[in-house]
């Protein structure tokens, strides 16, 4: 699709950077109020997860209900961390 978030064509994130107009309102977020909450918000945004995590979701969407599995009979860390 594309390398990086920012250069998918239908994504808000082109408007919010002042590249595009804003077709739709959107609303303030705290991530996004200077230069450096928008970088970092960025630069995680384009993070790649790792194959763990990526194999802990893959199983995940396999089941009825999503539900992460077990890493050695504890919760899986996705379920208090984000990707």
């Amino acid at each position: 699709m594309c390398d990086h978030v920012e250069d998918y064509k239908y994504s808000s994130l082109q408007g919010l950077l002042g590249e595009t107009w804003l077709d739709v309102p959107v609303s303030e977020d705290d991530n996004w109020k200077d230069f450096l909450s928008r970088q970092n918000t960025l630069e995680w945004l384009n993070k790649k997860p790792s194959a763990e995590h990526w194999n802990q979701v893959a199983v995940a969407l396999k089941k009825t209900s999503f539900k992460l599995p077990r890493e050695k009979g504890k919760s899986s860390c996705l379920e208090e961390q984000v990707l």
